[in-house]
């Protein structure tokens, strides 16, 4: 599939709209023989989360991180045109314009699953390691079917519901009852991958999945 503006500019205007309106995502994993317990994944956008996932964190032609702050400012210049795709991409090297494409495509898929209650299908808890890497980085990754051999991986981090350091504040707690582990994670990657170089050890099944929306203001 080939991004042209007009497809960038459609994509961001929708997904900014749908970032601006989803609270959370709930990701259900019921008890089984291996697991007695259930496992409560709460999926949270974080502020910058928006401009890492389309993979323009960085201006690609000043070099000049975007502010978080003006994000809807990035959204309103590139539907007037005054922002164009090819011009923020034209300066990249290849492998970073082929990352930025992987990222688009699996953002498309995710919003095109939003209603579907089986969102995701599986998801790896881990230790988080020292590399820059992004696997070794993230502490948790969900996994999410694109086709046969591709998969949709969001990597995130566990973290909390209320915006602070979730280097000092985490969110991993039980139940009333003790029935259900509930995890709050943050991601900060999402991209189209390989199946094959997906490492499948320790992959939980993803039973029940949905999305939590901010009460209407109409």
């Amino acid at each position: 599939m080939k991004i042209t503006n007009s497809i960038f500019k459609y994509l961001v205007f929708n997904y900014y709209k749908t970032f601006k309106s989803i609270e959370s995502f709930s990701l259900m994993h019921w008890a089984d023989s291996l697991l007695g317990h259930q496992i409560r994944l709460k999926l949270v956008w974080s502020l910058n989360f928006f401009m890492h996932s389309l993979g323009f964190a960085t201006n690609s032609t000043t070099g000049a991180c975007f502010e978080l702050n003006k994000q809807q400012e990035f959204v309103r210049k590139l539907m007037n045109n005054e922002i164009h795709f090819d011009d923020l991409i034209q300066t990249m090297s290849k492998r970073k314009r082929t990352n930025i494409y992987k990222k688009l495509l699996a953002i498309i898929w995710l919003l095109k699953r939003l209603k579907n209650t089986e969102i995701f299908q599986s998801f790896k808890l881990k230790p988080q390691g020292k590399k820059e890497k992004v696997y070794t980085r993230s502490e948790c990754i969900i996994i999410g079917k694109y086709s046969d051999n591709k998969v949709v991986a969001m990597h995130c981090l566990y973290g909390n519901n209320y915006g602070l350091n979730i280097n000092k504040h985490k969110s991993i707690y039980w139940n009333i009852s003790k029935q259900t582990k509930n995890i709050v994670v943050i991601p900060f990657s999402i991209k189209l991958m390989d199946k094959r170089k997906l490492r499948n050890d320790n992959l939980i099944k993803i039973d029940w999945s949905f999305v939590n929306f901010y009460p209407s203001k109409g």
